[in-house]
């Protein structure tokens, strides 16, 4: 695996509110979710669900720390030791 290759490991994001909390502002409702279509109740910002999920998902992977044998940057859990 590519993962194994440079060093990386693969973390699970739990995947609930991911397509009912605005990305930007973090308000979620269960009325932010239309079918397919997002719209925040609390600052109107509209757009694709899945991508508003996408950015979510994503904002989750990016807070939790990698270690890339090929980046030499120092995550975060490694500089609190």
């Amino acid at each position: 695996m590519k993962t194994d290759e440079y060093g990386l490991e693969v973390l699970q994001v739990d995947p609930p509110n991911t397509s009912k909390r605005y990305s930007t502002c973090g308000f979620t409702h269960d009325e932010n979710r239309d079918q397919e279509s997002f719209e925040c109740q609390k600052c109107g910002y509209e757009n694709h669900t899945d991508y508003n999920a996408s950015k979510n998902t994503g904002l989750q992977y990016l807070r939790c720390p990698q270690k890339s044998k090929i980046s030499g940057v120092q995550t975060r859990r490694e500089a609190s030791r």
